[in-house]
């Protein structure tokens, strides 16, 4: 019993109860132009949930020569793709639930 009694102290003391850091930012992405994204649903009204190679999936909108992309969270001026779409250089700095 004793045993029994050292390994449950023991384990919950390994636990320190906090959450692990998010290593992709400190908040929740929120649907918002180049948000990390699942589906559509996760993306805010306009935007579209795209794959764009080894940045993932990110939440993105239309463009055209006449409609440039907005600003990336760096600061630079999203690309627009030849498939119409803006692709950021950095996304934002946000995690997915």
């Amino acid at each position: 019993m004793r045993r029994v009694t050292i390994a449950i102290v023991v384990a919950l003391g390994a636990c320190t109860g906090g959450k692990p850091p998010n290593p992709d930012g400190g908040f929740k992405c929120a649907g918002e132009l180049y948000d990390k994204c699942f589906t559509e649903h996760d993306c805010g009204s306009l935007l579209v949930c795209q794959p764009f190679g080894s940045l993932g999936n990110l939440c993105t909108q239309t463009c055209t020569a006449g409609t440039p992309c907005p600003n990336d969270s760096t600061g630079a001026a999203g690309t627009c793709t030849a498939g119409g779409l803006c692709q950021p250089a950095a996304l934002n700095a946000c995690h997915l639930p």
